[in-house]
């Protein structure tokens, strides 16, 4: 396997892999899985290297890598999705009075643990999976998530307008009760209308350190 001399694989592996890990697990539900897709990924990275001239953006570039990676495999098992007509409306174990009033709270003044919240895009079906992290933790516009998932931009808007009802549901259901804690600056922007802001700030704050520890085999590859 040829290496570029300027970088040290095995140390950006062993520095990088879980956080990459825990980026594409956000993608894929199994772990196994998972990790291979990192493995590939950093395999990718080393045939090309010579691509990267800023050793800086070294972190940016593997990141996109595995996350495209982790899109080719959703799509890949998971075609029809992302073509097939969305239903008029999607199931809500709420009445239309709780759905209004949890609108109006917002169900992000609650402070939930990084777990809960991967618990809920857990819940999501694959292509509204995607397009939610693309758009609120990869900060993606629906014009860029239209090209990378081969969807039109109105089908991105769609998915993601039933991702954030369908994760609002189920932390209300499963995690909220009156014990949850809640978060006083999150009210204070529920107050002044910017609510709509609590869902990318509340992911990307609770992700932007998350990861899994990668298992040793993966690292083993990079040795040589």
């Amino acid at each position: 396997m040829k290496q570029n001399s300027n970088f040290n694989w095995q140390k950006i592996y062993l520095d990088y892999s879980p956080k990459l890990l825990g980026i594409c697990r956000r993608y894929v539900d199994d772990i196994y899985t998972a990790e291979d897709i990192v493995q590939d990924s950093f395999i990718t990275a080393i045939q090309k290297n010579d691509q990267l001239n800023d050793e800086k953006a070294l972190f940016a570039w593997l990141k996109k890598i595995v996350v495209n990676n982790a899109l080719q495999h959703v799509r890949k098992h998971s075609k029809d999705t992302f073509v097939t007509t969305e239903p008029l409306e999607i199931p809500d174990t709420y009445s239309e009075m709780d759905h209004h009033l949890l609108e109006e709270k917002n169900v992000f003044v609650y402070d939930f643990t990084s777990e809960e919240l991967l618990s809920s895009i857990d819940s999501l079906p694959p292509h509204h999976k995607s397009v939610f992290n693309l758009y609120f933790i990869e900060n993606h516009s629906h014009a860029e998530i239209s090209g990378l998932l081969g969807i039109t931009v109105n089908t991105s808007k769609s998915h993601l307008l039933r991702a954030k009802k369908s994760i609002q549901n189920y932390l209300m259901k499963n995690f909220v009760n009156q014990n949850t804690p809640k978060k006083k600056m999150a009210q204070l922007l529920v107050v002044f209308g910017l609510g709509g802001l609590l869902w990318a700030q509340t992911f990307k704050s609770k992700f932007c350190r998350f990861y899994h520890s990668a298992i040793k085999k993966i690292a083993d590859s990079f040795r040589s």
